[in-house]
């Protein structure tokens, strides 16, 4: 049943995050407008985060052993998931409380309410932040050309031929991060402001499987071509043996 409320959250993502938007700016005016309603409110509040914080943990924990397959990028992409949508809806109690009372006290021009202005720019940067995460959808994708990793700051291209060899990509050891190792550096391409050269977040998936791929790919590049197609997916994950039950 988990697996099935991940998988309906990732697919109507945009859809939830606008509902969250929504109930957002409801309790923000609710707040601004009334004292009282944060303390009225409170206990659903603690629900709330809870339960979001709860799931956001069990999302950015799960790694499927799969890859989602689109021919239109012509490539294998890591799959959307579900833990920042949870984590939005953690997040959006909290901050509509907060950005509630700082708009009240900031109207009110009460004490200190400079820092309730700086408070409520700091909110809406990281609002900014996450609703574009949720929206661009950043990941890591398995290309025909190469490996294209694009963040909420910027993306980092990575062709076959850069890749060394031998170990081309592999776990760090640390939750969530794979090292690449590079024969041809320079061939590397950054835009934006992506974090690293080498060390990338991934999440959503397996990472020792993520790897076995890229190396596959890498060593093997007369299959690079069909990269984006079902038939080529179908070959790959039995190439690295993996049964329908690990996916």
């Amino acid at each position: 049943m988990l697996s099935r409320l991940m998988a309906a959250t990732a697919r109507h993502r945009r859809l939830i995050v606008a509902v969250e938007l929504a109930v957002a700016v409801v309790l923000v005016v609710l707040n601004a407008r009334r004292a009282d309603v944060t303390r009225t409110l409170f206990p659903w509040e603690v629900g709330v985060v809870l339960l979001g914080g709860a799931l956001a943990i069990a999302a950015f924990n799960r790694r499927p052993t799969t890859l989602e397959v689109a021919p239109d990028l012509r490539a294998f992409a890591t799959p959307v998931g579900p833990g920042t949508v949870f984590l939005l809806g953690a997040w959006v109690p909290i901050a509509s409380s907060n950005v509630g009372s700082g708009l009240r006290d900031v109207a009110g021009r009460e004490d200190l309410w400079q820092l309730d202005l700086a408070s409520l720019v700091c909110y809406a940067v990281a609002l900014v932040l996450l609703v574009r995460t949720l929206w661009i959808n950043p990941g890591l994708e398995l290309r025909h050309d190469g490996v294209l990793d694009r963040s909420v700051a910027g993306s980092l291209f990575v062709p076959w031929d850069a890749f060394d060899l031998e170990r081309p990509a592999y776990p760090t050891g640390k939750p969530g991060q794979l090292e690449f190792a590079y024969r041809n550096p320079e061939l590397v391409q950054r835009r934006g402001l992506p974090p690293g050269r080498k060390v990338r977040t991934v999440t959503n998936v397996d990472l020792w499987f993520l790897s076995r791929a890229i190396h596959h790919y890498v060593t093997q590049p007369g299959h690079r071509a069909a990269i984006g197609a079902e038939a080529e997916y179908g070959r790959l994950r039995q190439s690295l043996q993996v049964t329908p039950e690990q996916g």
